[in-house]
């Protein structure tokens, strides 16, 4: 590959890098409000579920806990379908910016080290690629450890309740 065809081809994933920073702020700001209430109901229906789940098994109650562990199961998955795609996104960014700065090291081409400085600049200055829930909370897969400790501290404080 020749160094003009080399140069146009970085002016091109440059640009589609950084359409797709435009896209994911398009989508958050689209889809946030919408995100946060999808993740808010996923956590009060799993933290319900898992409680009745707990109370059928304390009741012998084996009719629902069939039920419940599916409802559970479709709450999890519908979580992790949101969240894997926006994590993957986001890592891949984040690959971009050590794929370029590898390619930068072994280069010596004058006008190919200039494109790449300024790919360079446009990923330093352009917003990251991250999704977020109305900017409350960013779509990453330490969501999901942190709707665990939610639901885990709701489920302790009710079944705390139901002891009492």
């Amino acid at each position: 590959m020749d160094v003009r065809s080399q140069i146009e081809h970085l002016k091109s994933i440059a640009e589609h890098h950084k359409s797709m920073c435009k896209c994911v702020q398009i989508f958050s700001s689209a889809y946030g409000l919408a995100l946060l209430c999808l993740l808010i109901y996923s956590t009060l229906i799993i933290t319900a579920n898992a409680y009745f789940l707990y109370a059928g098994l304390i009741n012998g109650d084996s009719l629902i806990l069939a039920d419940m562990v599916a409802l559970i199961s479709v709450e999890i998955l519908k979580l992790l379908i949101i969240v894997e795609p926006c994590h993957r996104a986001t890592m891949e960014s984040k690959e971009t910016k050590r794929i370029l700065t590898e390619i930068n090291r072994q280069t010596d081409e004058p006008m190919l080290v200039k494109e790449i400085t300024q790919f360079w600049k446009q990923l330093l200055l352009t917003t990251k690629v991250e999704f977020s829930a109305m900017g409350i909370v960013n779509i990453e897969r330490r969501l999901i450890t942190s709707i665990i400790n939610v639901i885990s501290t709701f489920l302790v404080i009710l079944i705390q309740f139901q002891n009492s």
